[in-house]
Formats: structure tokens, C-alpha cells, sequence
């Protein structure tokens, strides 16, 4: 079970992350001279919405895209993250034999409350 510490690194990990990715968005629309207001226009955002992305690294996976597509981008990040499918033939077998969802489980109270019969 992780603890409470882990748990707050692991946010945090990912909350740097974002903001790092966030950074390198900012990087990527001064290199091509592209204002704040043109990136949220091209991304359908309010100019607010995209500011406070590149402040905090926050936004929805949909906007983010879109706003990839507005740099000109989205290809490079679709390509990259092809390294999330399956490497081997074998493994991706695997995969498609796998259950798409867990089984339910029981709490342990009710686990308890079945046992004692």
C-alpha cells in the first residue's frame, strides 16, 4: 500500500512534469515568433485558458492537443507516444487476451459479513 508520502511525490512528480512540457510549449511558440492570443486562437481557447497553461502546465488532453496542432506539432507527439504499444508481436497477443477491466471485488466488510455463514 503506498503511504501518504508517496502518494504527494508521486503528484509531484507529475506536476513538474507538466509544467516541464508546458515550458517546452512556450519554447516551441516563441521559436516560431507566435504570440500568446494567435496559439489560443489556433487552438480554439480562450486566451486566459492557454496563459494559464503555460503558467501551471493545467489543461485538458483535448485543449493540449489542439494546441500542439496550432504549433504544427501533433504528428511529432502521436509518433512519440507510439512507445506506449506493445514492442513484440507476443506481447501485444497478450494484451488483446487480457480482460479490459478488473473483477470486482468485495470490500473487506462485506468479505467478512459473506465468510461468517
Amino acid at each position: 500500500m503506498k503511504s501518504m508520502l508517496q502518494d504527494e511525490l508521486s503528484w509531484k512528480i507529475a506536476a513538474g512534469s507538466a509544467l516541464t512540457i508546458a515550458q517546452n510549449i512556450r519554447r516551441a511558440r516563441l521559436s516560431q515568433n507566435i504570440t500568446q492570443s494567435e496559439i489560443a486562437r489556433r487552438a480554439g481557447l480562450s486566451l486566459r485558458t492557454y496563459q494559464t497553461f503555460e503558467q501551471t502546465g493545467e489543461i485538458h488532453l483535448m485543449k493540449f492537443l489542439e494546441v500542439l496542432r496550432g504549433l504544427g506539432r501533433l504528428s511529432e507527439f502521436v509518433n512519440a507516444a507510439a512507445i506506449l504499444q506493445p514492442r513484440t508481436p507476443e506481447e501485444a497477443m497478450r494484451l488483446e487476451n487480457r480482460r479490459e477491466r478488473a473483477s470486482p471485488r468485495l470490500a473487506p466488510a462485506t468479505a467478512r459479513i459473506r465468510g461468517t455463514k
